[in-house]
Parts: structure tokens; sequence; C-alpha cells
């Protein structure tokens, strides 16, 4: 988001352009409130300087407050029309809302204007990757590092965007440019790390420790996630878990939470979703033509893998992590001033209708394809009011070993939710809510419900596919075999994974913690 713009050759008179100076360097300094009260007092005095009314809405962007944001922008905008840094705030803000259509109005704008600047090709190229448009967000951040190599917003993107279609060796590279700018990125180290088969050079390590180091207890989490990889690569298992434990706590604290009641909400689903309530409200058919699969787990559990799979079948379009399902739901609680699962207590067998016809319409149907994965592994709380809303749905529960799951997610920082994860307690709790609940969900749904074995894919990855294919009723086709070669924007953790072949290191790699699993094995034996 290109916030501040400098040498933005405004007709205003130097003591005012001096003030305006000042304060955008309060802006760029944190001290946003201080900046607030200095342009209100400005404004105030000249209602029309249009660059006063730009930074009041840059400052309400940064806080979301989203309708005085684009109140003030407006008025910039309606005082100076073709004000370049206006029409780039007011694209940001209009990204932000997901409003796209606005935003590539003041984009194209710019253009028309004639406009060929770095932060224009920069924050176009991320507008771009927002709405999965891979190939116009790689020409805008190429338009970008060809009018400025060094733009560092873009070679960090740009390599997120290559880790996530997986191209991980142009990935590295870009990330690699990046730390020769400024060697100091934590968020880069982690990136690294997080393509599971990188190894930091020696250089790399000795920054890496050195940023730890000299962060004392400010230190981020993602360079203790980093450091706990680079000693699992040294086979230091003892010290990786070790930096792992501190790296939880670390986050666990950051994020002010307090253990969540997983028992409690898997009894309060079964409670709701009897048989008699699922037998009295599903819906008999809905007339959406398309198939949805749910694709349902822990993290770190082979769903990123199945659904590269699934897409490499011609009849398959492999949706991602859709947000829909579980915004309805959110939004159900809202109105019924109830939380899940209680929310859908009340609810009529139309009730459940309309959540499939607002799940749909959220979906979109623009693919040719007649069936779609929806990959939100936390979907396993929903999947009975799924089922009974979308009987023609169905579900693979993607499962792993309790301690390799167990551990895999521990050592993921992820890039949001999933916030039990950093307490072992905790993340114990959800992963037998996890277990209990699809064993529920099995025995209400027996016939539209597929357990898929990580363990079993390595194993025998054919075999596996086959009968997965076969559940879904869909003919063997060699690409889901083959399905590395699948080109998909994919933005987990696993992205560089499944542009691989399958390799079966991570199926015994709990065993190499020994000692350090016994915390987990004890929870697991006394829950």
């Amino acid at each position: 988001m290109n916030i501040i713009a400098h040498n933005t050759r405004s007709n205003l008179n130097p003591s005012t352009m001096s003030n305006i100076q000042n304060i955008q360097q309060m802006i760029e300094n944190g001290q946003s409130q201080r900046a607030l009260v200095k342009l209100k007092k400005m404004a105030a005095k000249n209602s029309q300087n249009h660059e006063v009314h730009r930074l009041l809405g840059v400052i309400y962007l940064q806080q979301n407050t989203w309708s005085l944001a684009e109140k003030h922008l407006q008025h910039a905008h309606q005082l100076k029309p073709n004000f370049g840094p206006t029409l780039l705030n007011l694209a940001s803000l209009y990204k932000a809302q997901k409003k796209y259509s606005q935003a590539h109005q003041c984009y194209q704008q710019l253009l028309n204007q004639g406009a060929t600047n770095a932060p224009l090709y920069y924050n176009l190229a991320n507008l771009y990757r927002d709405q999965n448009e891979i190939s116009q967000a790689e020409s805008a951040y190429l338009a970008c590092l060809k009018l400025q190599p060094n733009h560092l917003g873009a070679l960090v993107a740009f390599g997120f965007l290559m880790k996530n279609t997986g191209r991980i060796d142009q990935a590295i590279d870009y990330f690699h440019r990046a730390l020769a700018i400024n060697p100091y990125q934590h968020d880069i180290y982690w990136a690294l790390a997080n393509l599971k088969q990188y190894r930091f050079n020696d250089h790399e390590l000795a920054t890496l420790n050195q940023m730890i180091a000299q962060a004392g207890d400010r230190v981020p989490p993602e360079l203790l996630f980093a450091k706990a990889y680079a000693l699992e690569h040294a086979g230091e298992y003892d010290a990786a878990f070790a930096q792992l434990e501190q790296a939880n706590r670390l986050r666990y604290r950051q994020l002010q939470r307090k253990p969540f009641d997983w028992s409690g909400l898997t009894q309060a689903i079964q409670r709701v979703f009897n048989p008699e309530f699922i037998k009295a409200h599903t819906v008999n058919v809905h007339s959406n033509t398309k198939q949805p699969v749910f694709i349902v787990s822990m993290p770190r559990s082979g769903s990123t893998l199945t659904e590269q799979i699934l897409a490499s079948h011609s009849a398959v379009y492999g949706a991602s992590e859709l947000p829909y399902f579980p915004n309805i739901m959110a939004v159900r609680g809202r109105e019924n001033n109830n939380s899940y699962p209680e929310s859908l207590a009340s609810m009529k067998k139309d009730d459940f209708a309309d959540i499939a016809d607002e799940y749909f319409n959220a979906v979109g149907t623009d693919f040719k394809e007649t069936i779609f994965t929806d990959k939100q592994p936390l979907n396993f709380n929903f999947v009975g009011a799924i089922l009974m809303a979308i009987p023609n749905a169905r579900i693979i529960h993607c499962t792993r070993r309790d301690l390799a799951v167990l551990l895999s997610c521990y050592k993921q920082l992820f890039a949001h939710g999933h916030e039990y994860s950093y307490d072992i307690e905790e993340l114990v709790a959800n992963y037998q809510h996890q277990v209990n609940i699809m064993a529920y969900w099995k025995n209400c749904f027996p016939d539209k419900i597929y357990a898929l074995s990580y363990e079993d894919m390595v194993q025998d990855t054919r075999l596996e596919i086959e009968r997965l294919l076969s559940f879904l009723k869909l003919d063997w086709q060699d690409t889901c075999l083959q399905f590395y070669h699948t080109k998909r924007n994919i933005k987990t953790a696993s992205a560089g994974q499944v542009t691989q072949k399958i390799y079966d290191t991570s199926v015994q790699l709990h065993k190499k913690y020994q000692i350090s699993m016994a915390k987990f094995e004890n929870l697991l034996k006394n829950n």
C-alpha cells in the first residue's frame, strides 16, 4: 500500500509545504495521532487544502476507519482531480474494502494520464494478486521492477507469488535479491524456512542468529520458527523443539489468547445436530448443478496435496480455501444473537436451503468444471450444516497420525488463524475435538464422507488416488498422478511441496524428536 507520496509537486506555499512534509514524517514514524491533531487544525483553517485532506484520509485508512478515509480522500480528489498520490490512496482504500472495480478505475485514470512509475505498478500488481489474476499480477510486478530493480516490496511480493505458483527456484532468487538490499528482513527468513526443503547457508545462519540476539525479548516469532527449522535440518532435534517452545509461547502471548473449550464445542455440536434434527431439516435437493467437494482436516494433514490431485482432473476446479461457509455461519450467529452451533438450533428446512443459495452465490459459477473443491480445513465443524443444506456435496476428511500432525502444526507459524496451535495443551484439545466430531459426522452421514490417510497416500499414491476418484464417481486421469505439473496459485504452507513428487521424509519425522514428543503423548493419553 503506497500511503505517503514524496515529491508531490503540489502548488502549496513553502510554509504549508514544510508543515505537510513534517506531518508526513510523523506518519511514517508511527506518530499518527499527533499528525491527526495537527491536520485537523490545518483543515479547520483552510478546508480547501487538498493535501491536508489526503493525509487525513491516509491516517484513517491506516486505522481501518474506512468511511472517514473515503470522505477525506474523495474531498482531496475533488479539490485536485488528477493528483496521483490521492488516486493511489483511493485505490488502496478500495482494495482494502474489496471494491476491486473502483480500485481499477483509479489505476486506469493514472495510466490514462501517462503515469508510469514503480509505485503505480506495484500497487496494481497487489490488486491483481488479491483477485487471483496471476498473469496480470506477474506483468505488473515485472513492470515495477523494470522501472525500479531494487523495489524491495515488489521483490518480496513477487517472491511470494513465485512460491505460491510452485516456481520455488525463482522464489528463492527474488527473496535473495531482497535480502541483498536489506539482509535483516525477518519475514523473508521465515518464508525461506517455510519452503520446508530450503537450507540456510552459513552467512544466513549468522545473520539469523545476530537478529535474534539483538532483538532480545522483542524477537519476532518468525525468526524463532526459522531458527527451529535450521536446527532440525542440522539434526539437533532437542534444540529445535526448545526453540519451538520459545517461539510458540511468544506467539500465544502476543495473541493474548485464552484456551478455548474444545470439548464443550464437541458436545454442543452433537447436541444440536442430533439424528432427529438432521432428518427433519435436510434439504431434499438443490437446483445448482455444480457439486462442491469440501476438503476438511487439521492443518498440515495433506489437504493441499489432496486438492492439487483433484484439481489436476479435467472435471474439477480447485477453488482453494474459501471463507464463505464460515462467514455464513458467523452471520447466522449475529442474526440469532447466539454462537455456533446454538445459532442454528431454531432454523427451519427452508433456512438451510437459503444457506445453500448464499454459498453458491458467493462462490459463483464462472468455471466450466462440474465439480469444485473448497479446501477450508476448519469446515469440519460445519459438516452437518453443509450436508443438510447441500445434499449433493461430498466431504474428504484428510487424516494423519496424531503425533505427526501435532508436531507439524506446532512447527508452523500460520499467516492467520489456528491460534490454538501455539499452545501444546490447546493444540491437543483441538486435535481431539476434530477427531471426535468427524467420527460423529461419519456416523450421521456414512455415504458422504471419505477418510483419506496421508500415510496411505504416501505409501501407495496411485491406489489412494483411484479410491478417491471412485468415491467422487470420476474416471481415472493420468494428470491426477502427475499433480505436480498442475499450475495453480496456492497460498498455504504446502505451496512448495505440492509442485514436487510425493516424498516420505516427513512421515516418520516426529520419531526423531523422541523425548520432546512425550509432552504430546502424555496429553493424548490423559484425555
